[in-house]
């Protein structure tokens, strides 16, 4: 069966963005049998994670989801895991299972990216979908009521217009008809929803911890833009500590030497810190 195109133009949307919330973050120093992204793909789909070091395969990252029991904190005790050919359930915090996994989680709450990514690719896709059909309507045809004698000669007026001739002569009888031209005249709001869509990425970017103070209409004021990066970094704190908790685990329990980086705040002291070569008359060239 043909996919349509309205769901493979809301899958590049939702890919988009998807790829974005899997690069917030990267692992460095893993095991070779561990992929930064198989943790980030994890936790972006299950909110969790778990570091195994297996008696067959070594040390692997598995997605997982909470069991049913709980401990007097409330918190569950156990996961079950789901990677393809590997169903276990695994008590994490028994003395026997401790020391050979460690588990991450995407943030408090132990929830995945998935289904926010999914909410906000949707609103973009209805938007998109709308703001294209907004301009396809302002091609709106005229509809003119005729007799069949005179449908060739008002095609062919028509024809003249649409190709710029200065000079259009008619047969007299076509004005004596009384002709009468109906439209659509849908409105243009292709601009208004432009706005919006705007909007609604800003707000995503910002879930994600990318800066979003792109261009608008009005200058965005100091204090706007400093209480939106306050709002970005307070976003990704919520996923990175976290990331750093598990982190300080993984190099304790299994003497590993492995960092999680922040990409974002990566980028922006890699920023800051060509602004003050610059300033001090170096050039990265």
């Amino acid at each position: 069966m043909k996919k349509s195109k309205t769901n493979n133009y809301y899958k590049l949307i939702y890919d988009r963005y998807k790829m974005l919330a899997l690069n917030m973050f990267r692992w460095e120093g893993l095991p070779d049998t561990i992929k930064s992204r198989h943790i980030e793909n994890s936790l972006y789909h299950n909110g969790l994670c778990i570091i195994i070091n297996d008696e067959n395969l070594g040390f692997i990252s598995v997605p997982c989801n909470y069991g049913a029991n709980l401990n007097i904190n409330n918190e569950p005790t156990e996961v079950i895991t789901t990677g393809y050919n590997y169903i276990k359930t695994i008590k994490y915090m028994s003395d026997k299972e401790k020391d050979r996994c460690q588990l991450i989680l995407n943030n408090d709450l132990a929830i995945g990216n998935k289904e926010y990514i999914e909410y906000f690719a949707q609103k973009m896709y209805e938007v998109d979908t709308v703001i294209r059909a907004n301009i396809n309507q302002q091609k709106y045809p005229w509809f003119i009521p005729c007799e069949p004698k005179l449908k060739n000669s008002i095609k062919l007026m028509f024809e003249k217009v649409d190709n710029l001739e200065p000079l259009i002569l008619a047969d007299k009888s076509i004005i004596s008809e009384g002709i009468q031209v109906l439209t659509t005249n849908t409105p243009y709001v292709a601009d208004k929803l432009n706005e919006y869509k705007f909007e609604l990425e800003r707000e995503i970017l910002t879930f994600l911890g990318l800066n979003n103070n792109f261009e608008k209409k009005e200058r965005l004021l100091t204090n706007e833009v400093d209480s939106n990066n306050q709002f970005i970094d307070a976003n990704i704190e919520i996923q990175y500590k976290n990331r750093l908790i598990a982190q300080d685990y993984l190099n304790s329990k299994f003497g590993w030497n492995c960092k999680v980086i922040n990409v974002a705040q990566e980028k922006k002291e890699a920023e800051i810190d060509d602004i003050n070569l610059e300033n001090d008359g170096y050039s990265k060239k």
